[in-house]
């Protein structure tokens, strides 16, 4: 309890316009030479990815898109939310009698 109290003191006696200013992180190295392509998750919908991943080439060649050319691509998918997202709050652990 002492340690949501010591937070909410700190927030509180955070300056409105630092708060809400953006958080811009410093990403490294490794991380600024990758390009995410996320995409709604469908198991049908591989099509994307092999369009992507053929002309690939020809993307690094564009004049527009000159900072992919060192890049590597990661495919990923997010998850549609299903009808128990929707309808349950909150997530809790079961309960176990013993």
């Amino acid at each position: 309890m002492e340690l949501i109290i010591e937070i909410l003191a700190k927030a509180q006696d955070t300056p409105r316009e630092l708060a809400l200013s953006e958080n811009k992180e410093i990403m490294t190295d490794e991380e600024s030479q990758i390009f995410y392509l996320i995409t709604t998750f469908n198991p049908k919908n591989d099509q994307l990815r092999k369009i992507v991943t053929v002309n690939w080439d020809v993307l690094q060649r564009s004049s527009v898109k000159k900072d992919l050319s060192k890049k590597r691509i990661v495919f990923g998918h997010r998850k549609c939310p299903n009808l128990t997202d929707i309808l349950v709050r909150a997530k809790l652990p079961k309960f176990v009698c013993q």
